[in-house]
């Protein structure tokens, strides 16, 4: 049970508001150093500071130790009106509130007289849906906690509605403050209310013995200190942790004679993971039951049932090539099927289901293919093969969240009666994601608006496979290769000429248009992008929207498609190694546009107000998918660019198709662990080595390289940090991609010294930033080199490189916006990718959408 207490409070990285809590439970010895946290953390600062944690601690303080003050620590009461809640922020009495940040104005709102409520109201929601964007989740529900009993029902689905954008034991406690409407009896109870882990944590604490629960208590207030250490409160003390082998014997005693049995470890809705077998395989449709023997061929032009099943074991009749155990979290499962033009025969209708894995680890059926059969929870999918004998195909995917778990292409020998053939039927995994293991990582996992897996089919096609939120949106596309390569190498011309005044590819000058000046036609140029990334979309987005299942007969499906993805959301464009065709996604642009009339385009006047305000973009109306010239097809607003409204990632397979068993990794693919702190490696050409990169080192416990073998034989021990952080330049020798770390007459790095196996992290698993200067080794169709290298073989988690050659001002400054808020914030890496972008838009700077992300969107940093 101490494991359990310490699993639910995150006792490895707790929030502080946990703090009063832990005031109540603590050794007294350690009561001044809760005080001295809750000192920082009670200081009003966007997402990492809350004034009511303070005084949650002086309240429980003052009750445990009314006659020992001599251990505050600049803590003070919780005010009782306008005027000292004025008081604890710093202010005048008489400060008006369009003066206050809107977190002040959260912070007041309980003492703010009826003729200031209805904005103060609106401006306590705008605070929540900030922290949310922000995914400062402790932060969001703490705001909650303070100002649901004083909101409107109008207001409260507001906040109701957020709860989507946060892990799912944060949303889910988002949803239940909405519904309060009694103010609370005190602010240990306000603080209390906004986490997740309570009351249950204290039911868990009442059944162990007191000293038991003060090592959780000390062990997670010491995390703490560290953590506000690093944030800027230099004056706390080092707290010990105390030795991990603490005598739980009382505990085990209580649990066996008696204890309350504990439904989940984080939570009732918080993911657990069970290691199970994925198992496929063919049934005729008279006998479902019986399975048929993977070297049975099928017969031409006949139905058959294919099926899929989560099992212990290996089932009978699976077909799966080199079946291997799988860690599935718990939760929703979806079961998706997707043909090949001319080959197998999928029903719409017929072509989804839906399994739930509990946290005991059994199955349930939540949604069968319509018109399957029911047989246990073996989901059966009516299929029909083609009329020609030959061997047919089609895809199978596994989704968590909208996430894609495993794509595996399915193949079926189709003869006149069915004769007996080795390897008739086989299913093999050729993409998984790497989804980490541990039921904590699998809580980030938000879903997601919109999952793409992009295949090359080999005959000169792209398939395109997508799935929307909650399985509304299901369809696919094939598109031809050289019509593709065609309107992507356009958008990325619009991108170079808006950089280097000239569309060539091999173009670095004559000189960089956006370093550190706005040009006079920074217009034209958003209008340029806006005109190429609207054929991108169209082109894609509208070829797959027309063979996507639509409800609105009336309305086209492109425009059904463009409604859908409207509002803000996360996007994974997911590849399997080897995909020919990189689109440049951040570039769509779907909001209507006659493109073929640019002359008579502008530019959205409600974005521009709030450019030219400094006003926060993210919070806009037209970056909330509400802009008022929406349907105006005059006019270019940046919010219809899914580079500046979505956060996206484009995620690489962790099961190389080199291998003949598909690799499972230790650690998961949607966080990098770190001890103590984050560290990075920074690999630079000399001529770049300056302020920016002693930044990051500095931050970063770093490590600058700037010779060519001492960067190499830093990067094949087994330890590597992190981030690696090339800060460098590049060039192309016959083809093949190669990095400049030092000066101009060291050699090159070719991608092959990468991928020769003496680089291998599959403990650390880093994020690669390749962040060259003035060079073609790190767009697109030489990325995939790198990414092959880094990703496929090396075993990093990610990595990121841009669509087109760069400059040194530009990546300087992407780069330290992207590592705030991935490395110190610890946002996700596509959460920090479009705050990136629309830091320097809000500078009339749209070459953000450079920069792209070869990694699980959700991909985060996580303290070990």
């Amino acid at each position: 049970m101490t494991d359990s207490l310490e699993l639910l409070l995150d006792a490895d990285q707790p929030e502080p508001s946990l703090l009063g809590w832990l005031a109540a439970r603590c050794a007294v010895t350690d009561l001044s150093a809760v005080a001295q946290v809750a000192a920082s953390a009670g200081e009003m600062a966007p997402h990492t500071g809350w004034p009511v944690i303070s005084e949650a601690v002086h309240e429980v303080y003052a009750a445990r130790m009314a006659s020992r003050e001599d251990l505050f620590f600049s803590l003070s009461e919780a005010p009782v009106s306008l005027a000292t809640g004025l008081h604890r922020l710093g202010a005048p009495p008489d400060t008006p509130l369009h003066d206050l940040t809107n977190q002040e104005v959260a912070y007041l709102l309980p003492f703010l007289p009826g003729s200031d409520s209805a904005d103060a109201r609106w401006r306590s929601v705008m605070a929540i849906e900030e922290a949310a964007r922000a995914e400062a989740s402790w932060y969001a529900t703490a705001l909650a906690a303070r100002v649901v009993p004083h909101l409107d029902d109008g207001s409260r689905s507001r906040i109701a509605a957020l709860a989507g954008r946060l892990d799912t034991r944060w949303g889910t406690r988002l949803a239940q403050l909405a519904r309060v409407r009694t103010p609370w009896p005190s602010v240990a109870a306000e603080l209390e209310a906004s986490h997740p882990s309570f009351p249950r944590a204290g039911d868990i604490a009442a059944a162990l013995d007191d000293s038991v629960v003060m090592e959780v208590c000390h062990r997670t207030i010491a995390r703490l200190a560290e953590r506000y250490r690093a944030v800027g409160a230099s004056w706390l003390p080092p707290l010990p942790l105390p030795p991990e082998d603490i005598d739980t014997t009382r505990a085990e005693s209580d649990q066996s004679s008696g204890a309350p049995e504990l439904p989940g470890l984080l939570g009732d809705d918080a993911p657990s993971r069970w290691s199970r077998y994925a198992n496929t395989g063919v049934s005729q449709v008279a006998w479902p039951e019986a399975p048929l023997d993977r070297d049975r061929c099928l017969e031409p032009d006949a139905p058959y049932l294919f099926w899929f099943e989560v099992a212990e074991g290996v089932a009978e009749g699976s077909i799966e090539r080199n079946p291997e155990p799988v860690h599935l979290p718990t939760g929703v499962l979806t079961v998706a099927l997707f043909s090949f033009p001319g080959h197998i025969e999928i029903l719409d209708g017929q072509d989804i289901g839906q399994l739930e894995l509990k946290r005991d680890g059994q199955l349930e059926v939540l949604s069968r293919p319509a018109g399957s059969p029911s047989v246990g929870t073996r989901l059966f999918f009516p299929i029909r093969t083609p009329a020609r004998p030959g061997r047919y195909r089609l895809r199978c995917h596994l989704y968590y969240r909208q996430t894609l778990l495993q794509s595996r292409l399915v193949e079926m020998q189709v003869e006149p009666a069915a004769p007996v053939r080795a390897h008739a039927l086989t299913a093999q995994i050729d993409y998984t994601s790497g989804i980490a293991p541990d039921p904590r990582d699998l809580a980030d996992v938000r879903p997601l608006t919109l999952s793409v897996f992009v295949n090359d089919n080999g005959d000169g096609t792209h398939s395109f496979r997508f799935l929307g939120a909650e399985g509304e949106v299901k369809t696919q596309a094939v598109l031809d290769e050289r019509q593709l390569e065609n309107i992507i190498e356009e958008t990325r011309g619009a991108l170079r000429k808006a950089s280097w005044g000239s569309t060539d590819p091999e173009s670095s000058g004559p000189h960089f248009r956006y370093d550190g000046n706005v040009p006079s036609d920074y217009d034209q140029d958003l209008i340029d992008l806006a005109c190429k990334g609207y054929r991108l979309w169209t082109a894609i987005g509208g070829e797959f929207a027309e063979t996507a299942s639509t409800k609105a007969d009336t309305t086209a499906p492109i425009l059904q498609l463009a409604a859908r993805l409207r509002k803000p959301g996360v996007i994974e464009i997911a590849s399997k190694d080897h995909a020919g065709i990189v689109v440049p996604a951040a570039l769509f642009y779907d909001h209507p546009l006659d493109w073929g009339n640019s002359e008579g385009v502008h530019l959205c006047e409600e974005s521009n107000y709030v450019l030219q305000t400094g006003n926060d973009l993210a919070d806009s109306p037209c970056f909330r998918g509400d802009c008022p010239s929406y349907a105006d097809d005059s006019v270019v607003c940046p919010s219809g660019f899914w580079g500046y409204r979505h956060e996206i990632g484009l995620p690489q397979s962790t099961a190389p198709v080199f291998e003949e068993t598909p690799w499972a990794p230790a650690h998961g693919g949607h966080c990098i662990r770190y001890t103590d702190r984050p560290r990075c490696v920074v690999g630079i050409s000399e001529d770049l080595a300056g302020p920016h990169t002693e930044h990051v080192r500095s931050l970063y416990l770093g490590t600058i390289l700037a010779r060519r073998q001492d960067l190499l034989d830093h990067l094949r021990e087994s330890s590597v940090p992190q981030l690696l952080y090339f800060f460098c330049h590049g060039e192309v020798i016959n083809g093949n991609p190669m990095l400049r770390v030092g000066d101009n007459a060291t050699a090159p790095i070719p991608w092959d010294l990468i991928a020769d196996g003496r680089m291998f992290w599959p403990d650390s698993r880093p994020l690669v930033f390749l962040n060259g200067c003035r060079t073609a080794a790190v767009e697109p169709h030489h990325a995939m080199s790198f990414v092959k290298a880094f990703v496929h073989r090396a075993r990093a988690s990610g990595l990121i490189g841009t669509e087109i050659i760069t400059y040194e001002s530009l990546a300087a400054e992407f780069a330290d916006s992207v590592l705030h808020h991935f490395m110190k914030n610890r946002s996700s890496i596509a959460y920090a990718m479009r705050a990136a972008r629309l830091a320097l838009l809000s500078q009339q700077n749209p070459l953000g959408l450079i920069y792209v992300a070869y990694a699980p969107p959700h991909l985060r940093m996580r303290q070990a």
